[in-house]
């Protein structure tokens, strides 16, 4: 007790001492707490920087209504900002229309007859907003607003609203701004992200939540990051194992600079394709007068093209005389920096992938040979044909089986224009540069050697002995089911479930209609998913074929980026009736036959997947080794108006963790012959009683 007394009275002498001190030296003419005294008028913000017409509150921090006498504000250039006070604590910023810097002056009279001067730097920026013509892929037109500013004239910037609204066709990205140059974001998953336009970065704790962006066609699923929305396919919430770790983007390491107003956040727009995608790769992207919007599923054919004459006219009048604007090609390098930076898988086949890891684009580029720095050189020129050029090369370095490429459109617009044949066209090009690095060999392969051309080839082959597209076909105990890409008719599956009739001519319809004739043959046993010239497609057709022999619709993805381990996991339709219950768990085809699945090395992407997943289940994996490809894919937009798609940081796997990426080694492998002209034969591959007598041993010895 008397030491807290003593404790008490040496507190107060204290208080009583200082409270002297401030009275003898003129700080107060009446008595006030230590707070009050130490606590001087602030501003919330020294500077801001504005948007032509825009408004921004400013608060004086340290102050009340009841201790403030006066407040005062004035522009120093009232035709750049007007000032105005809002009550005794907080003045107004309005910007006008004329770009320039201005100065704020407040004055701070308190009731304590003490004065205070701040000033407030405001910078309005010379920007001009344009409604600009989009080009849809079914045909229709609607319009979007850019805005262009001084600095970077020939780039466009989007607000991040607009753009998720337009990729998401009915939903939101809300935000909020929090304070200065600091907003909230949250996607229609409700993910957040938080961004900081003075810093230039982005800060998510799931990005990948937070940037996959649902169509409508998609469905509300906010959980599963590999559905596609099919109708046949119900997607179940993801299952996580291991959890992402938080991701930051630093925009401002690759000079993209973000924008910020009272409500929204603006940034390039093909910055803002790079950030949200969705399932089929919708894009927007800018060709100088209108903006096109397309995805992966329109955009790798030449009939786009050709039916849009204005994107060809507009990408090459957009470079004057062949050379592209300063903002334009600083911007191009930058944007493709970020992109393979932030968002490109490193799939293991390809050669420069490791680099890119360890070093990021731009010093894997200028510190790894001859060949990579010409590169770099190309796709910094400021000549058109070069940038072109470079991103056929960057195609060719970035090779992993067919999942990344960057000239699609552009140089099929190009060549279309000037009459340039291909073989000119690339040849002149690659050869300069290649002999040059003593490297041409292991680029001009990919020339030389067309998988596609190759796969196309065989497809022809195949079809003149009865193997067709979506084709049945079977001899003694065994049916062979062909299909050359994983495909998903979501308006035949509309109709089907609306009206009846036949089944959708795609993978599943076709799928189910050649097991009910398999079954109602009374003599298969054996039955084989043809994938031998099948390049991949739709991830929804995948799992149900999966389901359909193997009994398991699961797809399992590590995210390099994000750390995250997870199965995204899937219900089918297989009974047809629309509906996912307990009537669909009482169709089971898994245990009707003995399944194999035939494969080559043109088995790619998906048809590489499914070998895979099915010889983890136990099932049967003949011919060679198939072609790999095991990333998912992201479909974007270069600055430059041309198309892009890349391996994506999400990594397939099986469900006993394998990666598939160096694909399905096969359980009985199938030599293949030459022919008379030297070529590859594959004739041996449709031997179906040789095919049987594989499939008999292997199931005879489980």
């Amino acid at each position: 007790m008397e030491n807290n007394n003593k404790q008490r009275i040496i507190h107060n002498s204290i208080a009583a001492a200082m409270i002297m001190s401030l009275s003898v030296t003129g700080l107060a003419s009446y008595p006030i707490t230590v707070s009050e005294a130490a606590a001087k008028p602030k501003l919330e913000f020294a500077k801001g920087t504005f948007l032509p017409g825009e408004a921004k509150t400013v608060t004086i921090n340290n102050v009340t209504k009841k201790n403030v006498k006066k407040l005062t504000v004035t522009s120093t250039k009232k035709n750049v900002v007007a000032a105005k006070k809002s009550g005794k604590t907080a003045f107004i910023v309005t910007a006008k229309k004329k770009a320039g810097t201005a100065t704020v002056k407040v004055s701070v009279t308190l009731k304590n007859k003490k004065k205070y001067k701040l000033t407030y730097a405001a910078t309005v920026e010379d920007a001009k907003d344009r409604k600009v013509t989009v080009y849809n892929a079914d045909g229709t037109q609607d319009a979007v607003l850019l805005r262009f500013f001084a600095d970077m004239p020939n780039v466009p910037y989007i607000s991040v609203r607009e753009y998720y609204s337009k990729l998401s066709g009915d939903k939101t990205l809300k935000v909020q701004k929090k304070a200065e140059n600091k907003y909230l974001l949250t996607a229609a998953s409700g993910d957040t992200a938080t961004v900081n336009t003075d810093t230039d970065t982005l800060k998510a704790d799931h990005y990948e939540w937070f940037s996959t962006c649902r169509t409508a066609a998609e469905g509300d699923v906010s959980k599963n990051t590999s559905t596609n929305g099919s109708p046949y396919v119900e997607a179940l919430p993801d299952v996580i194992t291991t959890e992402d770790k938080p991701v930051t983007l630093d925009f401002a390491a690759y000079n993209l600079d973000l924008k910020g107003d009272t409500a929204d956040i603006w940034m390039p727009l093909e910055t803002a394709a790079n950030l949200f995608v969705n399932a089929i790769g919708s894009s927007m992207f800018y060709t100088g007068n209108n903006v096109y919007y397309a995805n992966n599923r329109t955009m790798g054919n030449r009939p786009f093209w050709e039916s849009h004459y204005e994107y060809s006219q507009d990408y090459v009048a957009r470079c004057k005389d062949g050379i592209i604007p300063a903002d334009l090609r600083d911007y191009l390098y930058n944007e493709l920096m970020f992109m393979l930076d932030t968002n490109y898988g490193n799939p293991g086949r390809c050669y420069f992938a490791d680099a890119i890891r360890e070093k990021g684009f731009d010093r894997a580029l200028s510190e790894t040979d001859d060949v990579t720095r010409g590169l770099q050189k190309l796709l910094k020129s400021e000549k058109l044909i070069d940038y072109i050029m470079g991103l056929g090369i960057l195609s060719d370095i970035l090779f992993d089986g067919g999942h990344t490429w960057f000239n699609n459109g552009t140089m099929a617009a190009y060549m279309w224009l000037t009459g340039a044949s291909a073989e000119t066209f690339y040849m002149d090009y690659y050869k300069d540069l290649y002999q040059y690095a003593g490297r041409i060999g292991y680029t001009l392969q990919y020339i030389t050697t067309d998988k596609n051309g190759e796969r196309s080839a065989l497809r022809g082959k195949k079809a003149a002995i009865g193997f067709t597209d979506y084709g049945y076909k079977e001899e003694g105990d065994t049916a062979v089911y062909s299909f050359d890409s994983f495909h998903v008719d979501k308006e035949g599956w509309k109709t089907y479930y609306e009206k009846g009739g036949d089944l959708p001519m795609d993978t599943y319809g076709q799928l189910v209609k050649s097991l009910k004739k398999a079954e109602e043959s009374g003599k298969i046993k054996n039955f084989v998913i043809d994938l031998t010239t099948n390049g991949g497609g739709d991830e929804d057709s995948l799992v149900a074929v999966l389901e359909m022999i193997a009994g398991a619709s699961n797809i399992y993805v590590s995210n390099t980026k994000t750390g995250r381990i997870y199965m995204s996991p899937f219900k089918i339709d297989k009974n047809l009736d629309g509906k996912f219950d307990e009537k669909d768990d009482a169709i089971n085809y898994k245990d009707k036959f003995h399944y194999a699945v035939l494969t080559t090395k043109y088995s790619f992407s998906c048809a590489n997947a499914l070998p895979c997943y099915a010889k983890a289940d136990g099932i049967m994996v003949i011919g060679e080794r198939s072609g790999g490809g095991g990333c998912a894919t992201i479909s974007t937009a270069l600055g430059c108006g041309a198309f892009c798609m890349i391996s994506r940081s999400k990594m397939l796997f099986d469900k006993d963790g394998k990666e598939v990426d160096s694909g399905a080694e096969p359980d009985k492998v199938i030599e293949v012959k030459k022919d008379a002209n030297g070529k590859a034969d594959y004739s041996s591959f449709y031997d179906i009683p040789a095919l049987s007598g594989y499939i008999n041993d292997f199931y005879s010895k489980r």
